[in-house]
């Protein structure tokens, strides 16, 4: 597994959680952002994408049998040595699907932080309650007929992110597109292709397993009034429920960080006062 840390001065660590087909060099400006406050930064490709290893022996393919193998791919992030001498409260950022395995992490215990930010999490996907029931049971019946590394429907070799497509479902900002899909084609390496039938069952039973339980860490939650990648009605139940402060970002799409610069200052300035609020 591929990690990397980035010093910081003093202030705490951030836990950088990235999501499917992510790679820690999309993260640059996050994490300069991160240091800029003064936070050292840790984050991580998940097994199967990034510079991490390809356990089907397939550099394209998006596959895991069960999301249990990313909280392991988490566990050794967190016990190597820079991250777990380093001085201060631990902040997690996630993202997408990073906020599927972050969210389980905390609620089984496996970690604890000071805080959390939950930046459009893939709490469930942008379909609805029809399509949803038959995605997962046309995901469980291929995997039962042994296509559990066949690519989904819709899904092939290709990177979304590299084709800078529009509409754009990531971001409305043009230029931050074109560099997405710019920088994806550099580290054509590390850019992954759709997901399989298997990461598919594994997301939908993960999503609905992580539906039911409360987290009762400090935590917030962001999301674009135009997402399209994720549930906006997951995330907004979740946090009615839980007591989570959301903000949702007007004209926003699935990549907040990326989005254009007012919006980017909006999810800022909601971190920020979010930490202020914690007293980080």
């Amino acid at each position: 597994m591929r990690g990397a840390v980035l010093p910081g001065g003093g202030r705490g660590v951030v836990l950088l959680l990235p999501g499917r087909t992510e790679f820690c060099e999309k993260y640059a400006g996050v994490a300069a952002e991160c240091a800029a406050r003064g936070f050292a930064v840790a984050s991580l490709d998940w097994r199967g994408q990034g510079a991490s290893a390809r356990p089907v022996g397939h550099p394209r393919k998006g596959h895991v049998d069960d999301f249990c193998a990313f909280q392991r791919d988490l566990a050794a992030l967190l016990a190597a040595a820079p991250v777990a001498a380093a001085p201060g409260p631990r902040v997690m950022v996630a993202h997408s699907m990073g906020g599927a395995i972050g969210l389980r992490a905390l609620v089984d215990g496996r970690l604890t932080v000071s805080a959390a930010v939950f930046c459009a999490p893939m709490w469930g996907l942008a379909q609805g309650r029809a399509v949803a029931l038959a995605g997962r049971l046309m995901a469980e019946a291929a995997v039962a007929l042994g296509m559990a590394r066949a690519y989904a429907p819709g899904g092939g070799d290709a990177s979304y992110a590299s084709t800078d497509p529009e509409p754009n479902v990531l971001t409305a900002d043009p230029e931050q597109a074109a560099w997405l899909a710019a920088l994806t084609r550099a580290h054509a390496d590390k850019a992954l292709g759709g997901p399989t039938f298997g990461w598919l069952r594994a997301a939908y039973r993960e999503m609905a397993a992580l539906a039911p339980l409360r987290l009762r860490a400090p935590a917030m939650a962001a999301v674009g009034g135009d997402e399209g990648v994720v549930s906006k009605a997951a995330i907004r139940a979740r946090a009615a429920r839980d007591g989570l402060p959301l903000t949702e970002i007007a004209g926003g799409r699935h990549e907040l960080f990326i989005e254009t610069p007012p919006r980017r200052a909006r999810l800022w300035a909601a971190i920020d006062g979010f930490l202020a609020d914690q007293k980080l």
